[in-house]
């Protein structure tokens, strides 16, 4: 993450953390009401912002952009409702070769708090375009594109127009991340059937193209977390008094072609207990199912001392 806490020291230069705090508790309180609308209402909003949020969005994207194969060398990349550019970042970092990013974000300050954030990369070409997402006109074939924590934003039949947009062009890869809620959930297994019926495929977090198995489990959701530490400045912005945070997400993977690599997919936290572990999985058969897995196993038990929730799994 030290290649995002230099840029975002350079953008908050000059303003207190005590003006910055008050700014995001402002941008908080406003976020929690039931009428709420999307937008910043100051300069110093969108810096808070930025200070206070990215870190975990990178995190995130940066974790799911790890499900793309692993001879995936992008040239171009469209990050769609951009926002201060985390989805961008993450990009960048992952694909130090990247040749082009296009930014598409409405809100101008958001944008402008994101073309800082990336100007000392030169060896990408960037074009930032100052635009709604849903009026937004795709001309061109990508390699990826990233809709990150923006279509949960919007309703269920814009998120649809969009998406039937995007599949449109055949694009490589689509990236849809949102916040790992049960209402964010819901969306995306629509988005799922949707991309499906029009013939992309799932590449992940699912091992299959079936319908998920969770729907039919009350209660529970298919979503992941990421653990990042937090800077002090960060627990200063959170008010927080513990040096990590955790980023519930969940997310789509779509690519135009059928996914080569097999395995199933570690859906919750593995516990790990005296003489074994137990792992939930999703498996290729569209089946959510608890495995145990113990020290007789010898090397497969060995090897999912460190597997984490999100990961792939293939037994020896």
């Amino acid at each position: 993450m030290d290649f995002f806490e230099e840029r975002l020291s350079t953008l908050l230069s000059g303003h207190s953390v005590s003006d910055l705090t008050k700014a995001y508790q402002e941008l908080s309180r406003r976020y929690h009401q039931p009428n709420y609308k999307p937008g910043f209402q100051s300069a110093l909003e969108v810096k808070a912002y930025a200070a206070a949020r990215m870190p975990a969005t990178i995190a995130a994207i940066t974790r799911t952009l790890s499900g793309l194969p692993n001879d995936f060398s992008p040239r171009k990349i469209l990050d769609l409702g951009a926002g201060t550019g985390a989805g961008s970042l993450a990009s960048l970092n992952f694909f130090p070769n990247l040749e082009s990013l296009t930014l598409v974000e409405q809100d101008y300050a958001a944008l402008q708090v994101a073309k800082r954030l990336l100007e000392d990369e030169s060896k990408t070409t960037f074009v930032f375009h100052h635009q709604n997402l849903k009026e937004f006109s795709l001309t061109e074939t990508v390699d990826l594109i990233l809709l990150s924590y923006v279509l949960n934003e919007l309703s269920e039949t814009a998120q649809q127009a969009i998406l039937k947009k995007l599949l449109a062009s055949q694009s490589r890869f689509i990236l849809i991340l949102m916040p790992g809620t049960p209402v964010c959930y819901t969306q995306l297994m629509k988005l799922r059937t949707f991309a499906i019926e029009m013939g992309y495929f799932i590449t992940a977090p699912c091992p299959h193209q079936l319908s998920c198995p969770l729907e039919l489990i009350e209660g529970d959701w298919c979503h992941f977390s990421v653990r990042l530490p937090r800077t002090r400045r960060h627990q200063q912005f959170k008010e927080a008094s513990l040096n990590f945070e955790d980023e519930k997400y969940c997310y789509l993977l779509l690519s135009k072609d059928a996914p080569a690599e097999k395995g199933s997919r570690i859906i919750k936290k593995p516990i790990h207990r005296s003489g074994h572990s137990l792992l939930d999985v999703c498996d290729e058969e569209g089946q959510a199912k608890r495995l145990t897995i113990t020290r007789k196993d010898k090397d497969l038990y060995k090897s999912i001392i460190k597997t984490e929730w999100g990961n792939k799994f293939k037994p020896l």
